[in-house]
């Protein structure tokens, strides 16, 4: 029989398998905590951001870091990352930021950040509805974080193409 502490969940880092995570730093998306909700994870270890891997055991656990040693499950997670990736194409820093312009948030949804796009959409809205004055500065900066949002995502491809 197997013991209790070998069938807890354990959560880890696809890239190191490192069990150190923590919320990402709240300078990563342009509204603080809006990472936590997505459930992406920082690795303290290797500085990875995303989504971590959850196993149903210590043993499976184990099982994949001993793959990570060897250099057989790396390969075959870029690999599947890379698949994943395929039909996604280079994004455009600019149409980002005036789709935010025009609809606010859009340009996140554009980036593959529709969380965020989802918060900057009903945050304008209720901003504009309190503090009218204030939507203008709040689209721009809105915008603002959309083009980069663009460049992070072109910047992750290209980083995962490398792999390949």
């Amino acid at each position: 029989m197997a013991s209790a502490d070998s069938k807890r969940e354990v959560t880890a880092c696809p890239n190191c398998g490192s069990v150190e995570l923590s919320v990402p730093p709240t300078n990563v998306d342009g509204f603080v905590g809006a990472a936590a909700l997505d459930g992406r994870m920082y690795c303290k270890a290797c500085g990875r951001e995303g989504l971590p891997i959850l196993f149903d055991g210590e043993e499976e656990y184990h099982t994949f870091l001993s793959g990570i040693k060897e250099g057989s499950v790396r390969r075959s997670v870029a690999s599947s990352t890379i698949a994943g990736l395929s039909e996604h194409r280079e994004k455009k820093p600019a149409a980002a930021a005036l789709f935010s312009i025009f609809i606010p948030g859009l340009g996140h949804v554009y980036a593959g950040k529709p969380f965020t796009g989802a918060v900057g959409f009903l945050l304008t809205f209720g901003v504009g509805a309190v503090f009218g004055n204030l939507v203008l500065p709040l689209l721009l900066l809105i915008a603002t974080d959309a083009y980069y949002e663009a460049k992070r995502f072109n910047s992750n491809l290209m980083r995962l193409s490398e792999h390949s």
